[in-house]
């Protein structure tokens, strides 16, 4: 033009920062976690890419975690991380954690009432069972005059009269203890030779 100069041309450079996302959890943790009982996490991202989700705390011990389902494994707790790493475009999200605490089984133990026994019988195992598989004790909590127990279990009589013997399953890393159960034996005089 005749009026203006050409003008000189300038390159400006524009950097655009990385977008922030947030990582939230979509499922809720169970109100009550058993050994043996299973939950399936899933999260989601503001960014709209897809959160990562590990065992950060109990892995393999409390939990584990195959093709997006964790196992509860043993009481205890159990700590599930949700996390993003970003992209080109999304800054890495801050991670969530879900910390769910598992509860040990119950278990119920069954004593058979002993039958009523004469003074010369030769004696009896205790016949118990727990419904956890677990091996119960028993033991003489009263009558130890009337009643003694070998070390392999067998209950003998050493006189006429009652004593008290209870089952006890102390539990494992998996089942609570059960309740107790007592049974009374009574020993009778013996019939008397003809």
């Amino acid at each position: 033009s005749t009026n203006y100069q050409d003008a000189s041309s300038t390159n400006h450079s524009i950097q655009i920062a990385k977008g922030s996302q947030v990582v939230t959890f979509t499922s809720s943790i169970p109100s009550s976690s058993t050994v043996g009982s299973t939950y399936s996490p899933t999260a989601t991202s503001s960014s709209g890419l897809l959160p990562t989700i590990s065992l950060t705390s109990g892995a393999n011990s409390v939990c584990s975690q195959a093709v997006g389902v964790v196992t509860f494994i043993s009481s205890g707790v159990c700590e599930i991380s949700a996390a993003q790493d970003g992209d080109s475009n999304w800054l890495a999200a801050t991670s969530e954690v879900q910390v769910v605490e598992i509860g040990k089984l119950s278990q119920a133990i069954s004593f058979t009432q002993p039958v009523q026994y004469e003074l010369s019988h030769p004696g009896f195992i205790p016949e118990t069972s727990s419904s956890s598989g677990l091996a119960v004790d028993v033991s003489i909590t009263s009558g130890s005059s009337v009643c003694a127990q070998s070390s392999s279990g067998l209950i003998t009589f050493l006189t006429v009269g009652t004593c008290s013997l209870r089952a006890t399953q102390p539990g494992d890393a998996t089942f609570s203890a059960a309740s107790s159960v007592s049974r009374t034996v009574t020993v009778l005089p013996g019939l008397p030779s003809a």
